[in-house]
């Protein structure tokens, strides 16, 4: 193996180095970015807990919900993380890319994005909501969250994909297709349970 550059690192062991702005290393650093976004979140709710515990337990509980909700979503990044990097296909998740036993809080994958899309029918906030700073800062950090997500897909479309629209890891692009609208759940069902208010809240237009 050559010697390694300043601008180069490792894709796999033994295939040698490419440059750090290699596709595959655009895709790893989306996926380090978006996970560390779960991490701040996390630790910020670790607060948000211990305040809503003298206050509301109910509020308590939502916050601990969401908390474990985050946990494996951040799981879910981690295992695509391996997944790529072994070459070993997603748990869960069929090669080709159709559903399997794969569940994100308690949802399969097209629930997700049913959810996702009718956000009204399931959590009485109006589809298409724009998020707003008066939401607080536990939800921008959730929409937070969704645009890196939508970064990630994005770098795997890139890394995933030929020319002829032929993908080498479906079961990895379907996956990140779904975690936006994971993470749009996880705001929709915030603000349906901390913010009754919220549910006439202004829809894009």
């Amino acid at each position: 193996m050559s010697e390694k550059k300043a601008y180069e690192t490792a894709a796999h062991t033994g295939d040698g180095y490419v440059r750090k702005d290699d596709p595959l290393i655009l895709f790893r650093g989306a996926l380090d970015h978006a996970q560390a976004e779960i991490i701040v979140t996390q630790a910020m709710l670790d607060q948000e807990i211990l305040f809503a515990r003298s206050i509301d337990p109910a509020i308590e509980a939502s916050l601990k919900r969401l908390q474990n909700d985050l946990q494996e979503l951040l799981d879910v990044l981690r295992d695509i993380m391996t997944a790529e990097y072994t070459g070993e296909p997603l748990k869960g998740v069929h090669s080709d890319g159709s559903g399997g036993t794969f569940r994100l809080f308690g949802l399969t994958l097209d629930e997700l994005q049913e959810h996702s899309h009718n956000a009204e029918e399931h959590y009485g906030i109006p589809t298409m909501t724009r998020p707003d700073h008066r939401y607080g800062e536990v939800y921008a950090h959730l929409n937070l969250i969704r645009t890196e997500l939508r970064q990630v897909e994005s770098a795997g479309v890139r890394l995933f994909l030929d020319q002829a629209g032929n993908a080498s890891r479906e079961d990895i692009l379907y996956v990140l297709n779904r975690l936006s609208s994971a993470a749009h759940v996880l705001m929709c069902r915030h603000l349906s349970e901390l913010r009754p208010d919220t549910r006439h809240a202004e829809q894009e237009v």
